[in-house]
């Protein structure tokens, strides 16, 4: 926080010795926040952090304004003439700032909420870039609403967003996963006879969770003939067959000729699907650098 005053108010030389609760001499009414400053302290309040407007407590010769926290602070030595407008003035800013972070708040529970229906409906599964996408640009609201003034200003309509994206903001990353893993175990029962017969042998259970976990980029390690391409054409047929993509959508790549070859061979014959393109790395490389450059270069 910046202290940029919008107001500034000093108590007398004679309030700092006689007047009580004089440990601040002055205080900077900001944008957002209220500084207080003395001889040898100073102290920050959040308008957020307040519990209830400022009042004014009267006394003989000085008035006191007092800032309702977790514990209340009393700025003394306030001159008793201008206590009260004084006391208006941070009040109407402590207003204005709330009234912008409600209708700011209003508009990214809102945003939130359309967004969290999506990842919510277990209907798809949530890629970690996903997730953190939604959480870098809403985990903030957790913050704001744990102030419970805001939750009780929010209409009804920003009640029930707030409450759709209330599990997200409180529990994070642990229930994307267990979303995700509820969603595959669903597809699992759901495609089991498909993995059962896509190849000569059912697929194994990591390889069938290989074919249905969705992230942007899927990391398979696994050796020498323990059943990659199996793993790809399970992998290929649960994308069409889920409608998560067409054939013309799909590209499969490998490295060896005879690779690719064995790849769309069982495409076309587990699948029955005759339009999806496989190819090698290199053959694809050498296409692109066709498309771009006119020609093929010749390799020797």
């Amino acid at each position: 926080m910046k202290d940029n005053p919008i107001t500034t108010y000093r108590i007398s030389n004679n309030a700092k010795k006689f007047a009580r609760y004089s440990k601040y001499h002055s205080f900077l009414i900001c944008e957002d926040h209220i500084a207080f400053n003395g001889k040898t302290s100073s102290q920050l309040i959040d308008y957020l952090s307040l519990t209830s407007h400022v009042t004014v407590h009267s006394g003989w010769f000085w008035d006191a304004l007092k800032f309702n926290t977790t514990e209340a602070i009393l700025f003394g030595g306030v001159d008793m003439k201008v206590s009260e407008s004084l006391c208006d003035t941070i009040n109407q800013q402590i207003k204005k700032f709330t009234s912008q972070k409600m209708q700011q708040n209003e508009t990214a529970i809102n945003d939130a909420a359309k967004s969290a229906r999506s990842l919510l409906a277990n209907q798809h599964y949530i890629r970690h870039a996903e997730a953190q996408n939604w959480f870098s640009t809403y985990d903030w609201l957790s913050i704001n609403f744990r102030q419970n003034k805001f939750s009780k200003k929010l209409s009804s309509a920003h009640k029930k967003d707030l409450e759709i994206i209330k599990p997200l903001l409180d529990k994070g990353y642990p229930l994307i996963e267990k979303l995700n893993a509820h969603f595959v175990a669903k597809q699992l029962e759901e495609y089991k006879a498909y993995f059962d017969q896509v190849e000569t042998n059912p697929l194994t259970e990591n390889q069938r969770k290989a074919c249905v976990i969705d992230e942007k980029y899927n990391l398979v390690l696994a050796g020498a003939g323990t059943g990659k391409t199996s793993t790809m054409v399970g992998r290929a047929g649960y994308l069409l067959k889920s409608g998560l993509a067409k054939p013309n959508e799909t590209l499969m790549l490998a490295y060896a000729n005879k690779a690719a070859q064995e790849m769309d061979e069982r495409i076309r014959e587990k699948l029955g699907i005759q339009n999806l393109t496989v190819k090698t790395f290199h053959s694809l490389g050498l296409e692109i650098i066709g498309q771009v450059e006119g020609k093929k270069p010749s390799i020797h």
